[in-house]
Parts: C-alpha cells; sequence; structure tokens
C-alpha cells in the first residue's frame, strides 16, 4: 500500500486513512488562481472547515528515534508539506515517503509518525481540531 495506494486518493477534501499529492498530481486540482503578473499559483490543498483550529509547526529533523505522537483529541486532521529531505510520515501503521513538494494529510486522533530520513529534512506541519 503505502505512498503508491495515497498517490491515488482523492487528493484534496480525502478524508481516508491518509492522502498524498505530488507536486505534479496536485496541478489542476483544488482552487488554483494566478496571482499579478509573476509566474506564481496559490492552490487550495485543504479548506479549513467551519470553526476549526489550526496551528501550524515547522519541522526540522534528522535520521535517529522518529516521532511517534499518541492520538490527539477526536476529529484532529494533520496535514504535512515536505520542504527538503525525505521522511516516513502519517499514521503509525501505514506512513508514507515524503519527498519535498509533498503534501501529506492523515487523522491525528490515531497513533502516528513523523521519521526523518535524510540529514536536513524540514516540513510544514497543520494540525487542524474542529
Amino acid at each position: 500500500m503505502g505512498a503508491e495506494r495515497c498517490a491515488r486518493c482523492a487528493v484534496l477534501g480525502a478524508r481516508g486513512p491518509a492522502a498524498v499529492a505530488r507536486p505534479a498530481a496536485a496541478r489542476g486540482r483544488g482552487s488554483a488562481r494566478p496571482r499579478g503578473e509573476a509566474t506564481y499559483t496559490a492552490t487550495l490543498l485543504a479548506a479549513c472547515p467551519p470553526g476549526a483550529r489550526r496551528d501550524v509547526y515547522l519541522i526540522e529533523a534528522d535520521p535517529g528515534t522518529p516521532r511517534r505522537s499518541a492520538a490527539h483529541a477526536t476529529g484532529t486532521r494533520e496535514h504535512v508539506v515536505l520542504s527538503a529531505g525525505r521522511a516516513l510520515v502519517g499514521p503509525t501503521d501505514d506512513p508514507v515517503e515524503l519527498a519535498p513538494g509533498d503534501y501529506l494529510t492523515y487523522p491525528g486522533d490515531e497513533p502516528h509518525v513523523f521519521e526523518a530520513l535524510v540529514t536536513g529534512t524540514t516540513a510544514v506541519l497543520l494540525s487542524e481540531r474542529g
């Protein structure tokens, strides 16, 4: 299963165990809108549900002991965009290997993991509670 299964998921609004969008796969989905005269497009990857709260974290990690997290409050969802490096991210029993530019969403109310596979791995994580 892993990344292959997730790459075929409905990327946007997926509510299954996990969904990943690679840059090429995300093109043409969501609300892509050119901005101004520069080459710049903003694509909505995940809309915030009404009444939800989101916290944004910068993750900087190196290989070693994986960061394992217990389940958060019921209804928590996590969103990760990998900026640099490679990492295994997502549900503890089915993490997905991410490369730079990949987007992953998964239930944060289940045990989950972030394991850097190379030195200098960085990501942005949004934790959504609603």
